[in-house]
């Protein structure tokens, strides 16, 4: 295979699909580079220091013949930091991200991306970011198994790192962002039914007070799963729990039921200050464990196959909407944004759906009708 041109382009600025040509007479898109350089008994891909096509071209005939060497060449498009391998771009990313005391929730999900991201690399002979060009971020999210929404989710992880790598010159461009959009299903978030709830809760009871206990915890605070399970006894004061959430670092204060706050005071603990947690093990590791080995024994019990123990915090959210809580107190409560609120619940929101109805009421001239 001998050496070929083609220009790699920007879809943001170009819409040219030609591998020599470019919409963009100002400022062309790079030329790279690629094939075995049989002077050097190596494969190579790699941006020139051109965009210039007859000059790049030239520039091809003299690598070719030993008369210029490919490194010199592209001199001026790489970066002018030392270069990194991918594995040392996923420690310095962690690095940087505990120290801005980013959630371990969050650091675990880029954890696994990274982690994808080095099996795929090892796989493809890339050793470096600057190897992996569009195809290649194109063939990388090819390899993901997630649902719709967590591709979403991973995509945006993804130009994350690689912002992360262009702001220390690792890399000249994020070509991340060429990807594109990845479509979701925006439904909104479904709770338990008063019937599966009783079905739960039944099942729980017959397991024993522990895990009743932190299923009624689930229900009625609305916390998340991890934030439960690691629970600590001092966030208890009086009827209320005080804490601040392991995702996203929110203090919230919500109310129990009397029966709820009982039921946790009354628990055997597995550690004198946690309710759930034994004070030795991981936050992944317990999570799991209440997700996992406790929990979804008592969906199957309950023959509720497709349940997932985020739906106690959504079932949370629905009730106070239902009863006329404004989207605002509910964020309050949650630890989240009223943005993400609308997002998931608007459905939901009886305040939202009066004022339709009020819309819709005056549209149609209700008012002015005549029976049959």
């Amino acid at each position: 295979m001998t050496l070929s041109l083609y220009r790699r382009h920007n879809k943001t600025r170009c819409t040219s699909i030609d591998t020599q040509h470019c919409d963009s007479k100002r400022k062309p898109c790079p030329i790279w580079i690629r094939g075995f350089l049989e002077i050097e008994n190596r494969y190579v891909r790699q941006q020139l220091g051109t965009r210039d096509w007859t000059k790049a071209t030239d520039e091809v005939r003299s690598i070719e013949a030993g008369l210029m060497k490919l490194d010199t060449v592209a001199q001026s498009a790489r970066p002018a930091a030392p270069r990194i391998t991918v594995l040392d771009w996923h420690t310095e990313y962690i690095k940087n991200a505990r120290v801005e005391n980013i959630s371990q929730e969050t650091i675990r999900k880029y954890e696994t991306l990274f982690r994808q991201l080095e099996a795929f690399a090892a796989d493809k002979g890339y050793r470096y970011p600057s190897d992996l060009d569009l195809e290649a971020l194109q063939a990388f999210r090819g390899t993901w198994k997630d649902a719709a929404r967590s591709k979403a989710k991973k995509q945006e992880r993804l130009r994350s790192i690689f912002k992360f790598a262009v702001k220390r010159r690792w890399l000249t461009e994020n070509l991340s962002l060429d990807l594109g959009r990845i479509k979701t299903d925006d439904a909104q978030q479904v709770p338990f039914s008063e019937s599966e709830m009783k079905k739960i809760l039944e099942e729980a009871r017959k397991v024993g007070p522990e895990v009743y206990t932190f299923i009624l915890v689930l229900r009625f605070s609305g916390l998340r799963i991890s934030d439960v399970a690691m629970l600590n006894v001092a966030a208890l004061q009086g009827e209320h729990l005080v804490l601040r959430t392991a995702k996203t670092g929110a203090d919230v204060k919500v109310l129990l039921p009397k029966i709820v706050a009982g039921a946790l005071r009354k628990i055997k603990r597995r550690h004198p200050d946690y309710f759930f947690w034994n004070g030795t093990s991981k936050l992944q590791s317990v999570t799991d464990y209440w997700r996992s080995r406790q929990i979804k024994p008592i969906f199957k019990a309950a023959k509720l196959s497709s349940a997932h123990p985020h739906q106690f915090r959504h079932t949370f959210a629905v009730e106070l909407l239902k009863q006329g809580t404004s989207t605002t107190h509910v964020a309050d409560l949650l630890g989240n944004s009223e943005k993400i609120v609308k997002k998931h619940y608007s459905a939901w929101t009886v305040e939202r759906q009066k004022n339709l109805d009020e819309v819709v009421r005056k549209a149609n001239g209700y008012h002015s009708l005549k029976g049959i």
